[in-house]
């Protein structure tokens, strides 16, 4: 109960605070990045019978504009680090802490050693790169890489469905690039549920205690990889790029869609049809703010559903 208490109130600080905020410029509100059905004047009772599950006039909904989602996903390694040290500047200014020490306590990502994965995985690959496909031993004098599939400085996650094994060279080659399609359906074969790898990933990760988060890791590969522009390139090999195979991403990833934000019900009592520009890619990458079973998102967690629905600005990343 008293865990509920909490979500209820930091969700309400978040309708009452940053969102009818974000976008006023001097005394005018500019939508250029979402639309709430809410401004700074909303009441807490209204939002309190919601949060109860009583329907109301309160809509929790977040209708991102055109092309936003599309944006935030390509730019987020550019944003991430600017809102993390603008929001940690503002909350240290205001509770007069250490900004940096701050910082690193709010949205520090730091890798974790990988050694005690590499040799399961390179088992698991049957002692083959990830990418070339060669012999791992054919490169004398080199450890093989544990790469991130998904780049670190895309979206830093560990999960064992997101490393790979390569050689030095291999990996050298691809850094925080996207891997081109094929790689892809290479990649999903082998995390899909049921398949015989997948089998082995669940062995591997509870014989040496790693983490596994097969939902989270693909809703980031979806919200990177289906959103890209047409003549996004990737990462094939070498010094090899290719326009990005949009049917085969879409066959390797589907193309699961799920709203920004999932409205208990509305005044009355009745679910909305969702409206195109209401769907962005599986989660997450949409800032909010909340706690859940110790997963760490953007500038901090997600909210997990409660009493008959799923929360309100349920999608983020971790940065």
């Amino acid at each position: 109960a008293r865990y509920r208490r909490l979500l209820d109130f930091v969700e309400w600080k978040l309708i009452e605070m940053p969102l009818p905020r974000l976008q006023t410029i001097g005394d005018e509100s500019v939508t250029f990045l979402y639309a709430i059905n809410w401004t700074q004047s909303v009441r807490q009772p209204d939002v309190r019978r919601y949060q109860r599950g009583e329907g109301g006039p309160f809509d929790n909904r977040i209708h991102l504009r055109p092309g936003v989602g599309e944006a935030l996903v390509r730019l987020n390694h550019l944003l991430r680090p600017l809102i993390h040290h603008q929001w940690a500047v503002k909350v240290a200014t205001l509770n007069r802490l250490d900004e940096y020490q701050l910082e690193r306590f709010l949205f520090g990502a730091e890798r974790v050693p990988l050694e005690r994965v590499r040799g399961p995985i390179i088992e698991l690959q049957e002692g083959r790169c990830f990418y070339c496909a060669e012999r791992l031993a054919s490169r004398a004098g080199q450890t093989p890489d544990v790469d991130h599939f998904i780049p670190w400085s895309r979206y830093p996650d560990d999960g064992l469905e997101n490393l790979v094994v390569a050689h030095a060279r291999c990996n050298a080659q691809k850094r925080d690039f996207l891997a081109a399609a094929a790689h892809v359906g290479h990649w999903r074969a082998r995390t899909r549920s049921g398949s015989p790898v997948s089998a082995e990933l669940d062995r591997v990760a509870e014989a040496i205690g790693w983490t596994r988060h097969l939902e989270r890791t693909l809703g980031v590969a979806r919200a990177l990889y289906l959103r890209l522009p047409e003549d996004a390139r990737l990462w094939l090999r070498g010094e090899e790029f290719v326009i990005a195979d949009r049917p085969a991403l879409e066959a390797a990833l589907g193309r699961e869609l799920m709203s920004c934000a999932h409205p208990r019900t509305t005044g009355s009592g009745a679910r909305p049809s969702p409206t195109d520009d209401q769907w962005i890619a599986e989660k997450p990458w949409f800032s909010s703010v909340g706690t859940h079973d110790g997963d760490r998102f953007m500038s901090t967690r997600t909210f997990t559903p409660a009493r008959g629905g799923p929360r309100s600005l349920q999608h983020a990343t971790r940065a």
